[in-house]
């Protein structure tokens, strides 16, 4: 690595750490490396909540039932959805399907039965850049000097971010991670055939 092009011009680096979401996978083909990234949609329902029978809820990822929801201030849900279905990054659709809505809510209810009589406000859809084991890469770039990655993040990378941060700066700066070991988010991990499993039957819910 000896600089990076941007719009705004050349900026002069010997480290460079990529971290583009969904558009990693297509600015990375640009230098010859094919990382394992699939965008993915998925989609977040904005509800009302009964707040006279329902004031508060906790944040919940119900992996059983493969759906997700949260307060959102003090009268709204948000809920989080869909099949995740790899979409092209320029013309997937943004807004959300009703019958997956529908779906969703029927799910919710029978988890918090109070919310059967929640209505649906709007939504929207948003993109998730998956591996094909759901879990991030993070790490040097194989043949590519001063090239680092930390991409792949499967929709829960908002959660991990701090600790992301911090052990991405120990890789560079010192040659590995001494907070914790992220030897099992290695990007060579896929052609080895060692990708992180889950002990469980379920996969990760982002």
């Amino acid at each position: 690595v000896r600089a990076v092009l941007t719009q705004d011009g050349r900026v002069e680096t010997d480290t460079v750490v990529m971290a583009a979401g969904p558009w990693s996978k297509r600015e990375m083909a640009k230098v010859g490396v094919d990382l394992p990234l699939i965008p993915v949609r998925h989609q977040v329902a904005s509800l009302t909540r009964p707040v006279e029978h329902l004031p508060e809820h906790p944040t919940v990822g119900d992996i059983a039932q493969s759906f997700s929801f949260r307060p959102d201030g003090s009268s709204m849900t948000l809920m989080g959805f869909g099949d995740d279905e790899e979409v092209d990054l320029d013309t997937y659709n943004q807004g959300v399907d009703m019958t997956g809505v529908a779906e969703a809510m029927s799910k919710l209810a029978r988890r918090i039965p109070a919310m059967s009589d929640c209505y649906f406000r709007g939504g929207w859809s948003g993109l998730f850049t998956t591996t094909p084991d759901w879990h991030p890469i993070l790490d040097r770039v194989p043949g590519i000097e001063g090239l680092y990655c930390a991409v792949g993040f499967s929709g829960h990378g908002f959660k991990l971010a701090p600790m992301i941060g911090k052990t991405m700066a120990e890789l560079i700066v010192h040659g590995q991670a001494n907070s914790v070991d992220i030897s099992p988010l290695r990007y060579s991990r896929f052609a080895e055939g060692d990708l992180m499993e889950s002990s469980y039957r379920y996969r990760v819910l982002a």
